[in-house]
């Protein structure tokens, strides 16, 4: 099914909202079990590098591949939270 850009603005029939909603829930739960298993990771780079060490998120960063420094920095700071 193709949503023509101007059909967002009209309100949708119940079936298409809920069809959007479970998508949507769908995708974040997906997104949150990325993070849980990236903070995991994170977590024990850290515990072996050293939580303050300088440069240590950009290294973690580096190896994870493919996460930016701040995603890092993020899960830095979510973990010393208390995740």
């Amino acid at each position: 099914m193709v949503i023509a850009p101007t059909s967002w603005r009209q309100p949708g029939s119940h079936a298409v909202g809920l069809a959007r909603y479970i998508g949507r829930a769908k995708l974040n739960l997906a997104r949150q079990e990325v993070a849980r298993q990236r903070r995991a990771e994170v977590y024990t780079l850290l515990e072996e590098y050293g939580w303050d060490t300088p440069g240590v998120l950009g290294v973690i960063a580096a190896e994870l591949g493919g996460w930016s420094v701040a995603t890092i920095c993020r899960d830095r700071k979510a973990l010393a939270r208390g995740w």
